[in-house]
């Protein structure tokens, strides 16, 4: 009698937001089922969490953002040996939001904010939202405010998770945020704040987020890594195209992903924002160009590390795997 094991699941991790699309699309189409791949998602409630959890082997692979791989890269957490970055997973979908209290009296720009908040003698500091310290949300928020003027003294951000961002600002603790879709939206929806800057106009292409596979999977599972970026990139390019929108929308509302209604997922994916850009739609993109691995889109990150005086851009060069992508795309 001979008995044939199955192999181990693929263990992904990935945070609740639009960029993880790819993903649990090709979850919930079955296309990971029919590559005779067993992936188990699991979300995860920030970054730190899912950051930590890769680094000591709970995760065979995960959504990341950039400027974390980059860390990752540069060698600061035991365990980061060998693992591979070859995928982007989106282009767009982050925007600044300011409270309805800002809102209501007019104020829609970091200038308004800044001589506002300087008038009133309160000496209290301007508080923001990011979603990490090297998030490109962290990033942008930060050359908003200070081509506005803004002193170092005058505000701080702090550092949330995502879904924990819109609560915030309703509540009066944040001043504004800077984060990914869908919660931009649901902060509208729900609690009223008013997109009042995009990210991808504020700088254009920025990388965000990565799909990042551990050494051990992509060295001793080669083949099922090559079929995981397969079913990856054609479930992006699924997701990218907006009459599929409705029935993605279904899919992440569930509680295992996004856990928002489907009309609110639906529009945070239209990326049409009333409030700034007059019906011009600056949505998330899945295509080709945004997730394909171009070493162009990281001389952003780059600048962005020498503003902030931090070491690591010397490895920028070896943090996207292109050759593992195009054996990936490769005919089969």
């Amino acid at each position: 009698m001979s008995f044939s094991l199955s192999p181990p699941s693929i263990r992904i991790g990935f945070i609740p937001l639009l960029d993880a699309a790819p993903l649990i699309a090709a979850q919930e189409l079955g296309l990971f089922r029919t590559a005779g791949l067993d992936v188990r998602l699991r979300a995860e409630p920030g970054w730190a969490t899912i950051y930590d959890k890769f680094v000591f082997g709970e995760f065979d692979a995960m959504q990341l953002l950039a400027g974390q791989a980059l860390d990752l890269r540069a060698g600061r957490s035991i365990g980061s040996t060998g693992f591979a970055v070859p995928l982007f997973l989106n282009r767009g979908g982050s925007c600044i939001v300011l409270s309805k209290l800002w809102i209501d009296r007019g104020i829609t720009t970091a200038k308004q904010m800044l001589m506002a908040n300087r008038s009133s003698d309160s000496g209290r500091r301007l508080t923001f939202g990011a979603v990490h310290r090297l998030s490109s949300h962290g990033f942008l928020l930060q050359n908003w405010l200070r081509e506005a003027g803004a002193k170092e003294d005058e505000i701080q951000i702090i550092n949330l998770p995502p879904s924990l961002m819109a609560r915030n600002i309703h509540s009066g603790h944040l001043d504004g945020i800077c984060v990914g879709e869908p919660w931009c939206t649901h902060c509208m929806i729900e609690y009223r704040g008013s997109v009042v800057a995009i990210g991808d106009e504020l700088a254009p292409n920025h990388p965000d987020k990565v799909f990042v596979i551990s050494g051990n999977m992509r060295q001793q599972r080669h083949a099922e890594t090559l079929q995981l970026l397969r079913c990856i990139f054609q479930a992006a390019a699924w997701c990218d195209e907006t009459a599929n929108h409705p029935e993605l929308a279904l899919m992440l509302e569930d509680d295992r992903y996004l856990g928002l209604e489907a009309d609110m997922i639906e529009r945070a994916l239209s990326g049409n924002y009333d409030s700034i850009n007059n019906g011009k739609a600056h949505r998330v993109r899945f295509n080709s160009a945004a997730m394909s691995p171009s070493g162009s889109r990281l001389t952003w990150l780059a600048e962005q590390w020498h503003k902030n005086q931090w070491d690591g851009t010397k490895h920028l060069p070896q943090l996207l795997d292109s050759k593992l992508f195009a054996e990936a795309m490769e005919p089969a």
